[in-house]
């Protein structure tokens, strides 16, 4: 469990550096960071191990290039990740090692010598400790959703996670697009002092927990007030799912699942943000979204609709979708497509007519509601 050389290059102490070969080795993982200054690799390079990270001046060989590519190849036999190399006595390597370093993805950098060693090894293994810690977390969380989990269970769990977590809790799962360490580093520089809230990476977003503690309804919803208003100012694009808040910490594990369900539905309907409150027949239809009879149901309701519009340049399916989108108002739906509201009764009785339901009355409007918002489910799907 260690980070990527490319994680490393965006560390502080790599500001500046220079990536001269080896970039499509930039996946490679470092496990731990040593300092190469030996001029005699024969017994050095039986302790190197895989995942090695290493930094040299290249100070014992800096005239000598048979050594120079010696060194390379014994790096990359042993499986090492990458070489940094401080510029004090070379700016660059000859062509012929760079070559070889490209040829077998090994990346090396040159780096200032201004940057200390140790500055270099410690901002590594730190962020190769947050990686560890990130990986334990993430697994406890999945470990807090799996079925017939107690409450006691979740409990002693949210405490592994943060110690400091009050009684009364809630989640906010999202997605920005953009890099998630930088993303937690901006939210918990907005909320400092909140020692009992946690900011954690999960599944490739950020998910925030935040625990109360005798605190009234309004009062929370006041901090998650502020907490949405930050998340708006700070980030252009995200997505968000929103739990309801419990007064329990054992009940942790259904805010996350709620915050989770939310940011699908959310995703799908490509919205802002999502309150579980609001998700109305979405909770049950999410339950359900892998059985072959919801299927069934959107095929029987939907596929007609979409082949009649592909045979006659139609958009009965649009305007499916912004009348269950508008609750069935129809004067909305027009105002929506900016349509005519007769255009729209028209487009409606024909979707009555294809799908074979003009005798039906207000079933006609739960069934086609039921059926967009499974298409909405499916649709990266299908």
């Amino acid at each position: 469990m260690g980070i990527s050389v490319k994680e490393a290059l965006e560390l502080d102490c790599f500001r500046g550096a220079r990536l001269i070969a080896g970039q499509s080795g930039l996946d490679r993982p470092i496990s731990r960071v040593s300092v190469l200054e030996s001029p005699d690799l024969d017994d050095f390079g039986n302790a190197m191990g895989r995942g090695d990270f290493y930094i040299s001046s290249f100070f014992a060989i800096k005239d000598d290039l048979e050594a120079q590519m010696n060194t390379f190849k014994i790096l990359t036999n042993t499986s090492s990740s990458g070489l940094c190399l401080i510029d004090l006595y070379m700016d660059d390597l000859s062509p012929g090692i760079k070559e070889y370093a490209d040829r077998e993805a090994y990346p090396v950098m040159m780096i200032s010598n201004f940057v200390p060693y140790a500055a270099i090894i410690t901002e590594i293994m730190g962020a190769i400790i947050k990686h560890k810690e990130d990986t334990i977390t993430e697994m406890t969380i999945r470990s807090l959703l799996q079925p017939m989990v107690t409450e006691q269970e979740v409990y002693s769990m949210a405490m592994g996670i943060n110690n400091k977590f009050l009684d009364s809790v809630g989640a906010l799962y999202l997605k920005t697009g953009s890099d998630q360490e930088a993303d937690i580093a901006v939210l918990k520089n907005s909320f400092k002092g909140k020692e009992h809230w946690s900011f954690l990476k999960f599944d490739g977003g950020l998910l925030l927990i935040m625990s109360f503690g005798k605190e009234s309804k309004e009062r929370i919803n006041m901090q998650l007030n502020q907490v949405l208003d930050g998340i708006d100012y700070y980030f252009r694009h995200y997505r968000m799912g929103i739990s309801r808040f419990h007064r329990s910490l054992g009940n942790l594990n259904t805010c996350i699942r709620e915050a989770l369900m939310s940011y699908e539905v959310c995703d799908r309907r490509s919205d802002n943000k999502v309150y579980y409150n609001d998700l109305g027949v979405y909770r049950l239809l999410m339950l359900i979204k892998d059985e072959p009879e919801l299927r069934r149901f959107h095929d029987e309701m939907v596929v007609p609709l979409e082949s009649y519009d592909r045979q006659n340049g139609t958009s009965l399916l649009n305007t499916a979708i912004s009348y269950v989108d508008n609750d069935g108002d129809i004067k909305k739906t027009a105002q929506h497509l900016y349509q005519h509201q007769n255009t729209i009764r028209y487009r409606l009785n024909k979707v009555k007519e294809i799908l074979d339901m003009k005798e039906m009355g207000g079933s006609f409007y739960e069934k086609l509601s039921i059926a967009i918002k499974i298409n909405k489910i499916l649709k990266e799907r299908l």
